[in-house]
């Protein structure tokens, strides 16, 4: 929770020549600052850390920071926008180096999110998931005020979510996780790292999620842990070419990890137990070349104990891509298995080891239970849809037995069929596999039949619901499965009137904000009153009334001052919203379009200019440029967005003034008469109106000038 005081930030700069200065400034809603200059920290070869002090602001709903760096007299700016929320802290340096924020007493922001941000690095990359309690090996409770400083290494080469490598840090109450990514600034390739904070007993405190760049391959090596039961259940992990992959059952208490390297004709492959009472380790593997399942003799072990005082059994199988007379050559697979015993109870690891195409394969005994997700759920016409085919034991676990690929076949083919929301098919793809064994790639406690595959959805397509079928033929094993899952193919203004109107019924809710002060808001005019009846008149061509509602913002809505958010009233006909005028005086315009988290196209006041400011993907457009009185002009958005977490879209028409949301709405009310010079088109569009007969309200004799036009 932000809190008023003061805080502090640090910002970390990768130097090619010189910095001489660098400053920062910031602004929200009511208060902006002048340039603070920041106090050098440290200077080492080519990374600078800075820091600032920012006093006593009140709690934001937003915070605006504007960096200026100065290297050999040349000033660079970090010049876009990006907010400070009550539950995260966005920040965005050049060269995508940034850190940290506390509180006046040295307190971290409790969840506090930093993205490293790049130039090709959008919010749609940067995400977390899953985040695991467990760890292998920890520091001790770090003593107030200190810090810990991750500088390369093998951390920066760790890609499963969750894990920091083998480390696992103790919450701290006052804490700081410092980032050196002096390494990371020429890599080309996305990574995601996650620093999980815990307390004592493993449950998740705070969360840094960052996105990485980093050039080594991210195809996964799957490791799965089983036990005498069959799989009852794993815990699995990813890695990359030349990084450890480690796989933790903390139930049974022990670590396997199976070291993951390019397979040449003299290979050691490092098997690495934390274990410390094993009785025994039997190693084997198999190579899908005619080379027969093969038991070594005992290998070579080594104990050592490392700083965490674990014990790791170092084992190594010399020259093992050795198979008879045949040398393992690139795209054979090679499969290893480890037997370990502790005392009287025996556990099985499985790895699947190539050289650059790898994969695990296994059969299936007893029934089973297909299921399948997409990639995501909002889609474009025409966009790849990604399907992974999941498979289930009889119980219910995501993990199955394995065995090597010479087993019968289980897998024919795959059938995707798509579905309109009245039940007509509108497209097949016939998914054809030719091995003579159903594959598995085990991915975060998951196992995926076969590999992910794409389907196209057609060009065509109009917007709407629609339900993507997947059918598996499971050979011997259970015949045909079927599964389905809704998608929804994303509308743009193109077809407007809908989905405010479907099938000859309105589904949409017309919001116009209340005429005093409310919220983070002021008075809005009855102006905006007009346009929302003009909208309305339009629909009510469409389709029948009765599902149509017209609200004031504070009748279906209310703003909470301590957590700066706009929350919902339980009312009727809350579907679809027309939100009429901009944020300064409508908080349901304020809690999509005020900030960058919702729509593309956004405003938001800038103490800079001393005027309200719309920012698209491409440009920043400034009212005083665009709003007047001789001739009277504006400046009009109108924009429409899917809000996936709600299930509802949002459409969003206002000027700079009143003048300019009455226009807006005029369009939308005419849009189908060919009257005016200008369509609606993509997922936003910006236009100039100028009044040119000087009667002070739109019409046909006026002009009309397409600015910009922003698509999905």
């Amino acid at each position: 929770m932000i809190t008023d005081g003061s805080y502090r930030i640090w910002i970390s700069l990768y130097n090619e020549s010189n910095i001489i200065n660098c400053t920062l400034r910031y602004e929200y809603p009511g208060y902006f600052t002048d340039k603070v200059s920041g106090r050098l920290l440290s200077y080492d070869g080519y990374l600078v850390l800075y820091e600032f002090t920012i006093d006593d602001p009140p709690a934001p709903s937003y915070i605006n920071i504007e960096l200026n760096v100065v290297e050999n007299g040349t000033s660079m700016y970090a010049n876009k926008t990006y907010s400070l929320y009550t539950e995260r802290a966005f920040y965005v340096v050049p060269k995508g180096l940034t850190v940290h924020v506390k509180d006046a007493q040295g307190i971290p922001l409790s969840m506090m999110y930093v993205w490293i941000a790049h130039e090709n690095c959008s919010h749609y990359n940067c995400y977390g998931t899953y985040t695991s309690s467990y760890g292998i090996g920890r520091f001790a409770t770090l003593p107030a005020g200190s810090y810990i400083v991750f500088t390369g290494g093998p951390w920066v080469q760790y890609t499963r979510i969750g894990y920091f490598a083998y480390k696992r840090i103790e919450y701290s109450p006052d804490m700081t996780v410092e980032i050196d990514m002096q390494q990371l600034l020429e890599r080309d390739k996305l990574v995601h790292v996650v620093f999980n904070v815990t307390d004592s007993s493993g449950e998740a405190i705070n969360q840094t999620y960052i996105c990485l760049y980093y050039n080594k391959s991210l195809a996964p090596v799957e490791v799965a842990m089983t036990n005498n039961s069959g799989l009852a259940e794993a815990y699995v992990m990813k890695g990359t070419y030349e990084i450890w992959i480690y796989t933790l059952n903390p139930k049974n208490n022990y670590i396997i990890n199976f070291g993951n390297y390019s397979l040449t004709e003299n290979t050691t492959i490092n098997l690495i137990v934390n274990v410390s009472e094993l009785s025994n380790i039997e190693i084997s593997y198999n190579s899908s070349y005619s080379c027969p399942y093969t038991f070594f003799g005992k290998p070579y072990i080594s104990v050592h104990e490392d700083e965490w005082y674990h014990q790791w059994w170092f084992i190594s199988l010399l020259n093992s891509s050795y198979c008879g007379d045949i040398y393992v050559v690139p795209g054979l697979k090679l499969y290893l298995w480890a037997y370990i015993n502790k005392g009287d109870v025996g556990y099985e690891a499985i790895s699947p080891m190539i050289d650059t195409n790898y994969d695990a394969s296994l059969t299936i005994g007893g029934s089973i239970i297909f299921n399948f997700t997409t990639d995501k759920r909002v889609y474009l016409p025409g966009e790849a849809v990604i399907i992974d085919p999941y498979v289930y034991d009889e119980h219910g676990f995501k993990v199955l037995y394995f065995y090597n690929q010479s087993a019968h076949r289980c897998i024919d083919e795959y059938r995707v069929k798509l579905y309109n929301s009245t039940g007509g098919l509108v497209k097949e793809w016939i998914v054809n596999y030719m091995e003579y064994y159903c594959e598995l790639n085990v991915w975060e406690d998951e196992c995926r039949a076969n590999r992910p595959f794409i389907i196209q959805l057609p060009e065509d397509i109009r917007p709407g619901r629609y339900t993507i079928e997947l059918s598996v033929d499971t050979g011997d094993l259970q015949g045909v499965l079927s599964f389905s899952r809704d998608i929804e193919v994303m509308y743009t203004l193109d077809y407007y009137p809908e989905p405010f109107v479907r099938d000859w019924k309105i589904n949409a809710t017309i919001i116009i904000g209340t005429s005093g002060p409310h919220g983070p808001c002021g008075g809005a005019n009855a102006i905006d009153t007009v346009g929302g009846m003009s909208i309305a008149l339009a629909l009510g061509a469409y389709g029948s009334r009765e599902n149509v509602m017209l609200y004031l913002d504070t009748d279906m809505s209310w703003y909470n001052d301590t957590e700066c958010k706009v929350y919902y009233y339980d009312v009727p006909g809350l579907t679809n919203i027309i939100t009429v005028a901009g944020p300064g005086v409508n908080q349901i315009s304020w809690k999509y379009f005020c900030n960058p988290w919702y729509a593309p196209v956004y405003t938001y006041w800038n103490s800079t200019y001393g005027c309200w400011v719309v920012v698209t993907p491409n440009n920043v457009y400034k009212e005083t440029d665009y709003y007047g009185t001789s001739p009277l002009r504006d400046l009009v958005v109108i924009e429409l967005i899917y809000v996936e977490d709600e299930d509802r879209y949002v459409m969003w028409v206002s000027g700079f003034s009143g003048y300019g949301t009455r226009a807006g709405c005029y369009l939308l009310q005419n849009f189908d008469l060919g009257s005016l010079p200008i369509d609606l088109q993509g997922q936003a569009i910006l236009f100039q109106w100028i009044d040119s007969n000087n009667n002070c309200k739109p019409d046909p004799d006026d002009t009309w000038n397409i600015i910009e036009v922003v698509n999905p």
